[in-house]
């Protein structure tokens, strides 16, 4: 478990309170610093602004206001480096529309997800 731990600000995005409160306290547990957002208009306005702090974001597909599609594909136009894993519970009716390499079908572990976060991290 000690490999999964990290000091890196991740940015958790999903519309449920609920689901951002569980995956916040995870991480958190693990050492991570965690912002979160409620949807994925708030994600690119934060993102915009605490680009140099955040290490990874972890966005939801489907939310009200703007999309997790929506909003992943604005920041990775103006950053293209941007670490995006997107999770969803309906991938397979947004699959060809999700631009981001690294997604994740919902329900998925704790420790798949952390997994998934240090691999998009480390590279």
């Amino acid at each position: 478990m000690d490999l999964l731990k990290g000091n890196e600000t991740i940015l958790v995005v999903d519309d449920s309170e609920g689901v951002r409160n569980l995956l916040s306290l995870f991480l958190k547990e693990l050492g991570y610093k965690v912002i979160e957002a409620e949807n994925g208009q708030i994600a690119v306005d934060i993102y915009k602004q605490n680009r140099d702090l955040i290490s990874a974001v972890l966005m939801d597909v489907v939310m009200p206001i703007k999309n997790g599609i929506d909003a992943s594909n604005e920041i990775k136009e103006d950053y293209p480096d941007a670490i995006i894993i997107m999770i969803t519970g309906y991938l397979s009716e947004y699959i060809d529309k999700i631009s981001v390499a690294d997604f994740m079908q919902k329900p998925f572990s704790p420790i798949e997800l952390v997994t998934r976060i240090r691999k998009s991290i480390d590279g």
